[in-house]
C-alpha cells in the first residue's frame, strides 16, 4: 500500500509535457529512473501517467483491499488509516497542481489530455473516500484539515460535506466525538485571518453538515460556533462571501439547537437586521441579503415566540418596498430573494403568537403611515389577514376589540392621507384592509359583529365624520354583502337611512353641488361621488339579491323607491360614466329591488315612477329609463306583463322618438316582452 503512495508521488514529479529545446532537463545517469524522460516520447509520458493512475484505481478496487479497510474502524488499523490518509493528502495535492497546468496551457490536445487525467485522479479521490468508514473518513479528514497546504484543507472539507451529507445512518456515542474533533479542528481554521476565503466559506458549510449529524446528546457543542460566526459577520475586514457563509451557518444552527440558541439571539439578530437596513450597495450583496433572510426564517421557524425584541424592525424590513417588487433587472437572485421575503412574511403571520403580533402590527403600521409607503401597507395587512385565518376561536374573541381599532386607523387612511396618493394606489390599499376585515368578520359569532358592525356605521355616518368615510365604509359594506350574502342583510336595516340620503346628495337634479365638493377639487369630487354611487347602488343590489327574510317591508320599500328611481336622471360624470353606470348597476339594483319587494302594489307604484322618467326632455335620460324597463322584464318575467295596460301608451310615444338610439331600444324591449308573453305587442302600437 505505501507503494502506491510513492508511485503518485513519482508521477507527481514527472512534468505534464515532455520538454523541448533549451527547458528540456537532462539526466546523467538514468540508470536509477523508472520512466527516462530523456529516451520517452511525450505520447509514452502521458501513457505512463494514465496507466499509473490506472494501476492505483485497480488495486484500491481490490477485494482484499475492501477487506482490510473494514477493519480499520473495527480494529483501529492505524497503519491503514495512514495509507488512506497519504493516499488522499497526495491525491489533492495533484489535483492542485493539474489545476494550475490546466489553467496555463493553451494547447487543446494537452488541455484534453490533463482533463482526462484529473478526471482519473478525482475516480481515486472518491474510491478511497467511498472505501472509508464513516469514523475512519472523519478521522482523516479532521487530519487533513490541518495540512499546511490550504488547497488541501480546502479540498478535503469539500469532500466531507459531498459525503456526510447523504449520509443517512445514525453515529454511535463514540463516533460522535470523532466528528467534534473535526469540529474543533476547524474553529481556529475560520479564526485563521491568513486564510483564504474559500477555505472559510468551506468551513462554515461543513460546519451546518456536521450540525446535522451531531445528536441531541452532543450538538450542544455548536454553541461554540456563535462567537466564531458572529466575528466573521462583524469583522472589518470581512468579505461578504464570508459573512454569507456564516450567516447561513448561523441559521442552520439555530434550527438544530433551538431553545438552546436563544441566548445568542441578542449577539447576531441585531446583525442581521443591519444588514437589511444597510443601503450601500456594495456591502449589500443578494448574496448577504439571502443569508440575512435564511437567519430570519430559521429563528421564526424555531423560536417564534422569542423574537418580540425584534419583530417591529423585521416586519418593517419585510414590509419594505425593496422586499416588494423584483428589480428592472430581474435577476434570479432578486425574484429569490423576493420569494424568501414572502415566505418569511407568511411564516411570520402563522407562527408568531396574535398577542405578540397585533401590537407589532400597529406600530409597523405608524412607521408606513409616516412614510407614506403604501406597497408596504398592502403587504403588511396580507400579514395580518393571513394571521386572523391561522387564530384561534379563543384568540379571535380575545383580540377582535383590538383589531379592529387597527382596522378603523387604516379605514381612515384614505381620509387622513389621500393627497399624496393615486387613486389606483389607494384602492389597492383598501381592497387590502377590506380584505383582511373580511378574513375578521368570517370568523366572529353574531354577537362579536353586531356592535362592531354599529360601531362602523357610526364611524362613518356620523355628522362630525368626514366624507371620505363613507367611500370605503361602504366599499366594505360591498364586499360584505358579497361574502355573507344572506347574513349581511341582517344587519342591512342599520344602513337604510343613510343609504336613501347618499342617493338624494350625489344626485345633482337634488342638490346644488357634489357631495365632495369641500373635500376635493370639482372633477375630483364629482369622480368620488361617481365611485360612491356604485358603492352604495351594489350594496344595496346585494343586500335584495340575498333577501330571504322579507327584508324589503313597506318602510323601505317606501323610504328607497324615490331615491333609487331618481337616480335615472342622475346625470353626474360623464356619458360614458352615466351609462355604464344605469346599466351595469342600476338597473339590475331596482330590477331586483321589485323582487325582492314580491308585491304587484309595490311594483305598480315602482312602475308608474319609472315610466315617468321616459318622458324626460333628455333622450340620455329616457334610453337609461328604458334600460331599467328591460331589466325589470328581464327579472319579474311574467308578472311584470301585469303591469302592461300601464306600459304600453309610454312605450308607444317612445316608438316615435326623435332619437334614434331610443327609438331602437324601444323596439328591442318590446320584442322581448312579445317573447315572454308568447304574442305579438304590434296591435297596441
Amino acid at each position: 500500500m505505501v507503494s502506491l503512495v510513492s508511485l503518485l508521488k513519482y508521477l507527481a514529479t514527472l512534468p505534464e509535457e515532455k520538454p523541448e529545446g533549451s527547458n528540456r532537463k537532462r539526466y546523467a545517469d538514468s540508470s536509477g529512473i523508472v520512466f527516462d524522460v530523456n529516451t520517452h516520447s511525450g505520447k509514452e509520458l502521458r501513457q505512463f501517467k494514465l496507466c499509473g493512475i490506472e494501476l492505483i484505481l485497480s488495486v484500491i478496487g481490490n477485494d482484499n483491499l475492501v477487506n482490510r479497510v473494514e477493519n480499520i474502524s473495527e480494529e483501529k488499523d492505524a497503519d491503514g488509516e495512514n495509507f488512506y490518509l497519504s493516499l488522499l493528502e497526495e491525491s489533492l495535492k495533484y489535483i492542485t497542481a493539474i489545476s494550475r497546468s490546466l489553467e496555463d496551457n493553451v494547447q487543446e490536445t494537452t488541455v484534453k489530455y490533463l482533463r482526462v487525467l484529473l478526471h482519473k485522479i478525482y475516480h481515486v479521490v472518491e474510491k478511497v473516500c467511498d472505501l472509508l468508514p464513516g469514523p475512519a473518513f472523519v478521522s482523516v479528514v479532521s487530519q487533513l484539515v490541518q495540512s499546511k497546504n490550504p488547497v488541501i484543507r480546502r479540498k478535503s472539507m469539500d469532500l466531507f460535506s459531498k459525503r456526510m451529507s447523504k449520509n443517512t445512518r445514525p453515529f454511535s456515542a463514540q463516533e460522535m466525538e470523532i466528528l467534534l474533533s473535526l469540529l474543533d479542528a476547524l474553529l481556529p481554521l475560520i479564526q485563521n485571518q491568513e486564510e483564504p476565503i474559500t477555505n472559510k466559506q468551506s468551513a462554515f458549510n461543513t460546519v451546518v453538515v456536521l450540525s446535522k449529524l451531531l445528536d441531541a446528546d452532543h450538538n450542544l457543542s455548536l454553541k461554540k460556533i456563535f462567537s466564531v460566526a458572529i466575528e466573521a459577520i462583524t469583522g472589518d475586514d470581512v468579505k461578504v462571501q464570508v459573512s454569507s457563509s456564516a450567516l447561513h451557518c448561523v441559521a442552520e444552527i439555530c434550527s438544530v439547537l433551538k431553545v438552546h440558541s436563544i441566548p445568542f439571539l441578542p449577539k447576531f439578530l441585531p446583525l442581521v437586521l443591519q444588514i437589511l437596513e444597510n443601503k450601500d450597495t456594495e456591502k449589500r450583496t443578494d448574496t448577504l441579503v439571502l443569508s440575512a433572510l435564511t437567519v430570519l426564517q430559521k429563528v421564526i421557524q424555531s423560536l417564534p415566540n422569542f423574537i418580540s425584541p425584534y419583530l417591529r424592525n423585521i416586519l418593517v424590513q419585510l414590509v419594505s418596498p425593496v422586499f416588494l417588487a423584483a428589480n428592472q433587472d430581474g435577476s434570479i437572485a432578486n425574484k429569490l430573494i423576493l420569494d424568501v421575503a414572502s415566505c418569511l412574511r407568511a411564516d411570520i403571520a402563522v407562527s408568531v403568537k396574535p398577542r405578540i403580533l397585533i401590537p407589532n402590527v400597529s406600530q409597523c403600521y405608524e412607521d408606513i403611515v409616516l412614510n407614506k409607503n403604501n406597497e408596504s401597507l398592502i403587504a403588511l395587512y396580507q400579514v395580518l389577514d393571513r394571521c386572523i385565518t391561522h387564530m384561534t376561536k379563543d384568540d379571535v374573541k380575545n383580540f377582535h376589540s383590538e383589531l379592529l381599532s387597527l382596522f378603523m386607523s387604516a379605514l381612515d387612511y384614505r381620509s387622513q392621507h389621500v393627497q399624496d396618493i393615486s387613486q389606483e394606489s389607494l384602492l389597492r390599499t383598501e381592497e387590502a384592509v377590506i380584505g383582511a376585515f373580511i378574513s375578521l368578520i368570517m370568523r366572529l359569532s353574531e354577537s362579536l359583529f353586531r356592535p362592531m358592525f354599529l360601531k362602523l356605521v357610526d364611524w362613518a355616518t356620523r355628522s362630525s365624520a368626514p366624507k371620505p368615510r363613507q367611500l370605503i365604509f361602504y366599499h366594505m359594506a360591498d364586499r360584505m354583502a358579497e361574502k355573507l350574502k344572506g347574513l349581511f342583510v341582517l344587519f342591512a336595516g342599520y344602513l337604510i337611512k343613510n343609504t336613501a340620503t347618499i342617493l338624494d346628495s350625489t344626485n345633482i337634479t337634488k342638490t346644488e353641488q357634489t357631495f365632495f365638493a369641500s373635500e376635493y377639487e370639482d372633477d375630483e369630487a364629482i369622480e368620488k361621488s361617481c365611485q360612491l354611487l356604485v358603492y352604495v347602488v351594489d350594496c344595496l343590489h346585494k343586500c335584495f339579491l340575498y333577501d330571504n327574510q322579507r327584508f324589503v317591508n313597506k318602510e323601505r320599500f317606501d323610504r328607497l323607491l324615490q331615491p333609487l328611481v331618481d337616480q335615472i336622471e342622475n346625470q353626474i360624470g360623464d356619458e360614458e360614466m352615466f351609462d355604464k353606470r344605469v346599466s351595469d348597476h342600476l338597473a339590475p339594483c331596482i330590477a331586483q329591488f321589485a323582487v325582492a319587494a314580491g308585491d304587484e302594489t309595490y311594483w305598480k307604484t315602482m312602475n308608474h315612477q319609472i315610466c315617468l322618467k321616459t318622458r324626460h326632455s333628455s333622450s340620455q335620460i329616457r334610453l337609461a329609463a328604458l334600460k331599467v324597463v328591460q331589466e325589470l322584464n328581464h327579472k319579474l318575467g311574467e308578472e311584470y306583463l301585469t303591469l302592461l295596460p300601464e306600459i304600453i301608451p309610454f312605450l308607444a310615444e317612445l316608438m316615435e322618438d326623435e332619437s334614434f338610439e331610443v327609438e331602437q331600444k324601444c323596439q328591442q324591449v318590446i320584442s322581448e316582452m312579445e317573447e315572454v308573453l308568447g304574442e305579438s305587442l304590434q296591435k297596441y302600437f
